[in-house]
């Protein structure tokens, strides 16, 4: 529901989508942007409706956004429209957040502020337009300003976001049907990372991948901060005289017609020491002699749709995106930084993302191996079954299955061998260094890299990764001084589900899995169409298999069991499943083969005798 407000603010009318009686509107994008936190509405509605009146230029529209916050919006243009698709004329209303109106009015004089939080500057260039700062506390950096020349409280208002890196979101209090506060909301950075995780066909409008060569460089002189006499600080005292460092194979490929090096400077004031700006370089240029990707990304929001519930996305939202259809297949992270949301028709809804960050993928090694393991089990236990339709041969088929579930049970020890290694893996400790990466607070980041970063800060995280096998071979932490090993054990890290897209795994030396059980359902049918029937069962007490296959004479079945509980055990029996009691079996115990019928033993072969046979 829309509530229309007059010019002097006071409720007048109010529209809604299905409203019985009234106007109704339709058509509507409410539109909120991360970068300039651009706030704007527009909407239709028919000129025959009554209340179409009071939707003119200066009234105002008040809505509720997705977070259920109050936003006020000022009537800034109305067209009147007649066109082939509609029957009737409309009205289109275009509106932008008042804020931005009281703002744009407000003149903020000369003023300086050192070493300041952002409360203060906050008040004053908000103090002359009646809107008041909240949460000021979520922002601790401290900042130099000057606000000079008689700027406007917006020009202001966005010095204050870039000195302080933050960001804000304007919006009204009502009671009782009247306006009681007009609230600036600040915090470090809007939007949460709720896993939600974007893929083709379910939620990607449309997607974009561009791979620039453009800009590609393979030389680089790095410059530092500017010295008592002077000049800027250089690396060539610590790299063999040269001031510049290069890339030579990224030259050969990317300028083999060249007489020299693709070359660039980067300056960094902040970096006072040779060795440390000589590291900055290197990672740098590593940045820069490749080719880049950027991605564009237009979102379907799903929330309000039936089953979608959990794609809960707002502006600042932090958002997986996984399209396995494109080659090489993307797999990225992005951050939401405009919302289009239409109220009257939620699949209308659209999201914008940008802050792209390439995510590993890969098919994890013990998925891999668990389908092998699974084909091995599945032909195992097919040619055990085609063997047991030989009653005459039990004895040959008691060994082949006992060597079966020997290789079975060795089979189910690699496996778990095999899972275990999953508890140290590489890709494991990557998604949660993304993960930290999203949730990284404002005053300590994660690092990525071969090399640390060179102006940490205390308690700043640092993961070294090994750039050719795309691991990560340790992680530090800054005290001050040095960089300080966190060692992982492999009881801290905890695996609750194995994804063959983001999971690329080592090998691990300790550790177990217990409480897990695997179970292979056998429903196979030979060339001479006998019917196998059964269950091959894995778990921490041993290895079972039960297999059925109807012999064709009336109800007469071949049961056939391979077991390691309590010792390996092999057993065939002819049964009739219709009547209870045994015809004929075939029994391996542990240390003899017996054959009996209807009950009574007929043969028995001794295992020491027959081995020795």
């Amino acid at each position: 529901m829309l509530l229309i407000l007059d010019e002097n603010k006071e409720i007048v009318k109010s529209i809604s989508v299905d409203s019985t009686n009234g106007t109704h509107y339709f058509n509507d994008s409410h539109t909120e942007k991360v970068i300039d936190f651009d706030s704007t509405y527009e909407f239709s509605v028919s000129t025959d409706d009554e209340s179409s009146k009071y939707l003119t230029g200066g009234n105002y529209v008040m809505l509720q956004d997705l977070d259920d916050d109050s936003l006020l919006f000022k009537i800034i243009e109305v067209q009147d429209i007649r066109d082939d698709n509609s029957s009737k004329p409309q009205k289109r209303i275009f509106c932008e957040n008042v804020f931005i109106f009281d703002l744009n009015n407000v003149i903020v004089t000369d003023r300086a502020f050192s070493n300041s939080n952002i409360g203060p500057a906050l008040t004053y260039v908000l103090g002359g337009s009646g809107w008041i700062p909240q949460d000021t506390e979520n922002v601790g950096a401290v900042a130099n300003l000057e606000f000079s020349g008689y700027i406007t409280a917006q020009e202001a208002l966005h010095q204050i976001c870039t000195a302080f890196d933050c960001e804000v979101k304007f919006y009204v209090k009502t009671f009782q049907g009247r306006i009681v506060g007009y609230y600036c909301k600040v915090a470090k950075q809007f939007g949460d990372n709720e896993g939600v995780r974007i893929e083709s066909g379910t939620g990607i409008k449309g997607i974009t991948r561009k791979v620039l060569f453009t800009n590609i460089k393979t030389a680089l002189i790095p410059l530092g901060a500017t010295q008592a006499d002077g000049t800027q600080l250089n690396i060539s005292s610590v790299n063999g005289g040269l001031n510049y460092i290069y890339n030579d194979e990224a030259n050969e490929q990317y300028n083999p017609s060249g007489t020299g090096y693709l070359m660039t400077k980067i300056v960094n004031e902040n970096i006072t020491n040779a060795a440390a700006l000589k590291q900055w370089g290197t990672l740098e240029l590593r940045k820069l002699s490749s080719p880049s990707y950027q991605y564009e990304a237009n979102i379907l929001m799903l929330e309000q749709v039936y089953g979608f519930e959990a794609h809960r996305i707002r502006k600042g939202s932090f958002v997986r995106i996984v399209d396995l259809e494109m080659s090489p297949p993307i797999t990225v992270q992005a951050r939401v930084i405009e919302l289009n949301i239409c109220y009257s028709d939620m699949s209308k809804s659209t999201c914008v993302v940008g802050d792209f960050i390439d995510i590993n993928s890969a098919t994890p090694a013990i998925i891999n191996q668990l389908r092998e393991n699974a084909k091995v089990s599945t032909n195992a236990n097919k040619v055990a079954s085609i063997a047991s339709n030989k009653a005459e041969t039990a004895q040959q088929i008691a060994s082949s299955a006992e060597s079966v579930a020997n290789d079975a049970n060795t089979n189910a020890t690699d496996a778990k061998q095999v899972a275990n290694d999953a508890k140290d893996s590489a890709v494991t400790a990557i998604d949660t260094a993304n993960d930290a990466l999203m949730k990284a607070g404002d005053n300590n980041k994660p690092f990525y890299g071969e090399l640390p970063p060179a102006i940490p800060k205390i308690n700043d995280t640092w993961f070294k990764i090994d750039e050719v096998e795309n691991t990560i071979t340790g992680v530090f932490k800054w005290d001050g001084i040095i960089w300080k090993e966190i060692p992982l054990d492999y009881n801290a890290l905890k695996v609750g589900e194995l994804s063959a897209i983001t999971a690329k795994l080592g090998d691990v030396e300790s550790g177990s899995i217990t409480g897990a059980e695997f179970i292979h359902n056998i429903n196979y049918r030979d060339d001479e169409g006998n019917l196998f029937t059964g269950t091959v069962t894995m778990n921490d007490d041993g290895f079972n298999a039960a297999t059925v296959l109807p012999t064709g004479a009336g109800s007469t079945i071949l049961k056939s069991d391979v077991t390691t509980l309590g010792g390996v055990k092999v057993a065939q029996q002819l049964m009739d499943h219709n009547v209870s009691g045994e015809l004929k079996e075939a029994m391996l115990r542990g240390d003899s083969l017996d054959f009996s019928k209807d009950g009574q033993t007929t043969l028995s072969v001794n295992a020491d005798s027959f081995y020795n046979t």
